[in-house]
């Protein structure tokens, strides 16, 4: 069963395998879900996902993690930034720089969802999901 909030339930399982080092995380897929998830395999968060289907035929999204050779974690913190109670939303001239530059920020715009790089450049708005740093 898919929680009522999924997105927050996909960045808590990605924390938590994060947490342990684990190798790879499974998490229930969206299409919400699959666009963040693309957008950071091209950003250099995680190694690759995998689309595929649990015993119950249901689609899921196994999630590869990245890991430097001493331990170092790619992904150092994932943050929901729009919760269901409180949405938070930007032009395309005040859209965050995580870290200075260094994060990511990922937004849901009326163009699809996108990196903050990506928004500036399409001169876009709209809902800030998350940040990754």
């Amino acid at each position: 069963m898919i929680a009522p909030d999924s997105f927050s339930d996909f960045i808590i399982r990605v924390k938590n395998a994060n947490a342990i080092y684990a190798p790879y995380v499974e998490v229930p897929s969206t299409k919400l879900i699959k666009h963040v998830v693309s957008i950071l395999k091209d950003e250099g968060y995680i190694n690759d996902y995998q689309l595929g289907l649990d015993p119950m035929k249901r689609e899921r999204i196994k999630i590869f993690l990245k890991y430097a050779p001493n331990r170092t974690k790619a992904i150092n913190q994932f943050v929901r930034v729009s919760k269901s109670g409180l949405r938070a939303y930007t032009s395309c001239q005040k859209i965050p720089r995580v870290k200075r530059g260094m994060g990511l920020a990922v937004l849901s715009t009326s163009r699809g969802v996108m990196s903050d790089k990506q928004a500036r450049a399409a001169n876009v708005g709209g809902e800030v999901l998350c940040y990754v740093w």
